[in-house]
């Protein structure tokens, strides 16, 4: 029979363990959540795609320092950043005239940092979305499908993950290299993560010029994520963020 102190003490850790895991699920989404079913990243053109923040504090875009939210396509940039915001508004709504692919980039930080000075700089959370926008319900695939809007360049955020080969091409069995940066220097001996669309992880060191090296495995939802602690500021985390379609080189899939 178990004494009190004991049957406390095993509760005290369920709960521990439980919060573990809800910590680590939690981590397995990116800061950026498109409202697709499951873990797509392919919109259609002329449908709503539907923006909401998964930031560590729940904040919601009213309460979020938002420094840059920008849509990448190829030829143009737009940002969005919303313009005083009401109260509570959890999600923003964007929608692509044109199928092709598209990046969406977001560079965020706490509540706490809104409307401080340097606000702009205060941007712990940088997520990076690469989307494939599909053509209206019935159509045929569009020939600019094919192009991106350059994924494998730094968009200067203060952390990010920059691929060397465009995402858009990618298929299981492939590798993709990875540079990582803090405030555009290139980052080495740092630990650079890959959540798979299983949810495990591939975890790799960037080497002497900032790269590290993932095989791409499954089909679905990458997060490929770099995080940095930093004296008195805390974490950084950036983050690539794309999607595998099913097949393979062996096979002669298609991207």
């Amino acid at each position: 029979m178990f004494r009190p102190r004991t049957t406390q003490l095993l509760w005290m850790a369920m709960v521990v363990a439980l919060a573990a895991g809800a910590a680590v699920r939690a981590a397995e989404q990116p800061f950026l959540s498109t409202g697709l079913a499951g873990q797509s990243l392919a919109p259609r053109a002329e449908e709503p795609l539907k923006l909401t923040l998964a930031l560590p504090n729940s904040e919601d875009w009213s309460q979020a320092n938002i420094s840059r939210l920008v849509i990448w396509t190829p030829g143009n940039q737009k940002s969005i950043v919303p313009d005083k915001p009401a109260a509570g508004l959890k999600e923003l709504s964007y929608t692509f005239k044109e199928p092709g692919y598209a990046m969406i980039i977001l560079s965020a930080g706490p509540a706490t940092a809104k409307d401080t000075k340097n606000a702009w700089q205060r941007t712990p959370y940088c997520t990076k979305l690469v989307l494939r926008v599909g053509p209206k319900e019935g159509e045929p695939r569009a020939q600019d499908y094919v192009r991106d809007p350059g994924l494998t360049g730094k968009v200067g955020q203060k952390i990010e993950v920059v691929p060397y080969f465009s995402p858009v091409h990618l298929l299981t069995g492939d590798d993709l290299p990875v540079r990582v940066y803090f405030d555009n220097g290139a980052q080495s001996g740092a630990t650079v993560v890959a959540i798979r669309p299983d949810g495990s992880v591939d975890t790799q060191t960037s080497n002497a010029t900032g790269i590290a090296n993932f095989r791409i495995t499954l089909p679905g939802r990458w997060i490929i994520r770099y995080q940095k602690e930093v004296a008195q500021e805390g974490t950084y985390t950036g983050e690539l963020v794309f999607e595998v379609p099913a097949g393979s080189r062996q096979e002669g899939g298609q991207s």
